[in-house]
């Protein structure tokens, strides 16, 4: 998450000034305060995540629901349409139902004395009564079917309405969890944000203290004990086997009292080396010709034309490069 970007830029410079720190007054209480606000900006982290996490869950459910609505409401608009259409059938046919029932109480029995005298037969006459009797029950049957359907498009639009009132109720929860989700978000943001000024500010402190020194520590003055020049590996050296091949370069003026990659203070004059690739705290054998030199990964480079080492001044002038050199390293362990 880009929440974390900030933190892990920061991470290698801190344990970089953490080092450098060493020996000096207030070193302890940094890292102390450094590792506690590392635990803190983990924790929020993590909160940060679940809540993001929570959060699009959230929206997902809440994008379901309204497709309900929508679909929902789009129903119901279609059976408004429906019930609307039988009323307007219903209301029709039952017109016409009365219009028939009123004439037939107005013509009375006389009705069926004009049928039996305008037929010519008997047959004709059962005819024409059969046929007015199934006009009465087909309007009456349509009247029913009607009233029918315009019941079942009732009952159909208040279970829609039901639903939608069902849908509206658990939109609005969702949206009040999201709201409530999105502001502890915010504040984690916020809180995260806090932390990692706080460790940039520790970080930034140690590193001024750290540079105020402008020697290589002690400890690191130790570790070169057994480096420097040598014909070939010295005692308390083991050959890996492990070896490579490749154009080196030198550096020093312009980088003197600068830190290097594992946190040190460089000095062109120990015999140290940047790589890369090599884990820093790989001991080398580094060959030029006939002449050959120990040194330690403690920095990162070089980044120009696919050189394999950058050694210091001094190391480079045991083997005799001056500028640029073929040379020939074995990857050592102490014994």
């Amino acid at each position: 998450m880009t929440l974390f970007h900030p933190f892990r830029r920061t991470s290698r410079a801190l344990a970089a000034a953490v080092m450098l720190a060493a020996g000096i007054g207030s070193a302890s209480a940094q890292a102390s305060d450094i590792e506690s606000l590392r635990a803190r900006a983990s924790k929020l982290g993590e909160r940060v995540s679940d809540l993001e996490r929570k959060r699009a869950g959230l929206a997902e459910q809440e994008a379901i629901l309204r497709n309900d609505l929508a679909r929902s409401t789009a129903h119901l608009g279609t059976l408004e349409l429906e019930k609307y259409e039988l009323e307007r059938t219903y209301a029709a046919a039952r017109e016409i139902f009365i219009a028939r029932a009123i004439e037939a109480y107005k013509t009375g029995p006389t009705a069926d004395v004009e049928l039996l005298l305008g037929a010519k037969t008997v047959t004709q006459f059962l005819t024409l009564m059969e046929a007015k009797s199934r006009a009465a029950s087909q309007d009456s049957s349509a009247l029913d079917a009607l009233e029918s359907a315009a019941a079942s498009a009732t009952d159909k639009q208040e279970a829609i309405e039901l639903s939608q009132r069902d849908i509206i109720r658990s939109y609005a929860s969702i949206e009040a969890v999201v709201d409530e989700t999105q502001d502890t978000l915010e504040t984690r943001r916020e809180l995260m944000n806090e932390v990692v000024s706080q460790i940039e500010e520790i970080e930034e402190q140690a590193r001024l203290a750290a540079a105020g020194s402008g020697d290589p520590s002690k400890a690191l003055l130790e570790l070169l004990a057994p480096a420097g020049p040598a014909p070939g590996i010295p005692d308390g050296f083991a050959p890996t086997g492990v070896s490579f091949e490749g154009v080196a370069s030198w550096y020093g003026p312009g980088f003197e009292g600068d830190h290097t990659a594992s946190g040190d203070v460089f000095d062109s004059d120990l015999y140290t080396a940047a790589s890369k690739d090599l884990p820093l705290g790989t001991w080398l054998f580094v060959k030029h010709g006939s002449l050959g030199v120990v040194v330690l990964i403690n920095d990162r480079g070089p980044y120009v034309n696919k050189r394999v080492l950058d050694l210091s001044r001094a190391a480079a002038e045991a083997v005799g490069i001056s500028g640029l050199g073929w040379i020939e390293a074995e990857i050592l362990i102490q014994t």
